[in-house]
């Protein structure tokens, strides 16, 4: 699952902001409650190693039963990556190919 350092607009309020670090799966709960433009400056994107199960317990903890409203059934499936849910950024580095200048030989 991974996470990133954002930032909140509370209630979509430019001048009210929190900071925070969250999971990809915490963007439609905080989108629910403070409207679709709520999370911006997404940076410093990170893999985790925490289950599905453990996630969702915390996000209950934190958020409540909201939580349920947006993942439904017994073992819903959360969001894991930013792409997911339209924030760029998340996505695995592209390879570094390296050329070598024709003007550099070998030898």
């Amino acid at each position: 699952m991974q996470t990133a350092n954002v930032e909140i607009l509370i209630n979509g309020d430019m001048l009210n902001t929190v900071p925070k670090r969250i999971t990809a799966a915490e963007v439609p709960i905080l989108r629910s409650i403070h409207g679709n433009d709520s999370i911006v400056r997404v940076r410093e994107f990170e893999d985790s190693d925490v289950k599905e199960s453990e996630e969702i317990e915390r996000l209950i903890s934190v958020y409540g039963k909201i939580v349920r409203e947006i993942y439904q059934g017994p073992v819903p499936r959360l969001v894991t990556a930013f792409s997911e849910v339209g924030i760029a950024g998340g996505e695995a580095p592209a390879p570094v190919v390296e050329k070598k200048s024709k003007l550099l030989k070998d030898n």
